[in-house]
């Protein structure tokens, strides 16, 4: 990392692997921070947390932060709803995941330089299209029909968005109350984290891609999840 020369600071990095695309700009502005620092080897060293206006590492003042990074200083509503809905933390930081394009999906195996096989690339629902965030969630003619199973459940047809934000609130009808529109949104979150389930499951353990399969992990686990609100009065049928 680095050696005292003199009473003097030298910087010295090693790297354990070839650098990709966005490691250069990590690495400028690395040295941008760095530039103009002093270092005293009589002193003591010691943690300080800039974020927030304590001083003191806080989780809610890195996600802050991270946040600032990706869309500004101001929280998108999507992700406000998001972590408020009562649905397993595993879910949430999924969603999250995928709203931010960071989910593993093959189009962003290949951009960390990750080989894959061609017959690989295809996604696993309609076996069509390249596999990507956009495609797989809200694209694909086949989770497309599962979503509209699921809409069904309030008979309501429609065309649905491909956009995360709209399709998230795509609310089946205008006259919903927030405790209605808030269960149709962990019912949204259920079909995210089964749709990603069921892809992983067909590629790590060869389980075959069924549409009304699906709907039906969906529904129970909508049912399920729901039931950790004690107000929720139904049982699953």
């Amino acid at each position: 990392m680095g050696q005292w020369n003199e009473g003097e600071w030298n910087w010295d990095f090693g790297w354990r692997r070839n650098w990709l695309g966005r490691d250069s700009e990590q690495w400028e502005d690395l040295q941008r921070r760095l530039q103009g620092l002093q270092f005293d080897s009589h002193k003591k060293d010691y943690w300080k947390w800039l974020p927030g206006n304590t001083q003191a590492y806080t989780v809610k003042s890195t996600y802050g932060e991270l946040l600032s990074w990706k869309v500004g200083s101001e929280e998108v509503p999507f992700l406000k709803e998001l972590w408020s809905l009562k649905i397993p933390p595993k879910a949430k930081i999924l969603t999250w995941r995928m709203y931010f394009e960071g989910l593993p999906t093959i189009d962003n195996l290949k951009k960390r330089n990750i080989q894959i096989a061609q017959n690989e690339e295809r996604c696993k629902f309609c076996l069509e299209e390249t596999e990507t965030t956009t495609h797989l969630f809200f694209h694909c003619s086949k989770v497309d029909q599962v979503w509209k199973l699921c809409y069904k459940w309030a008979n309501f047809n429609t065309v649905l968005p491909a956009n995360a934000i709209q399709h998230f609130q795509q609310l089946p009808g205008h006259s919903y109350k927030n405790k209605q529109a808030s269960r149709w949104k962990i019912m949204w979150a259920t079909a995210v984290y089964n749709i990603w389930m069921t892809r992983n499951n067909n590629i790590f353990r060869g389980q075959g891609v069924d549409t009304q399969q699906l709907e039906q992990k969906i529904r129970f686990t909508t049912w399920s999840w729901l039931k950790m609100d004690k107000d929720f009065p139904f049982n699953y049928v």
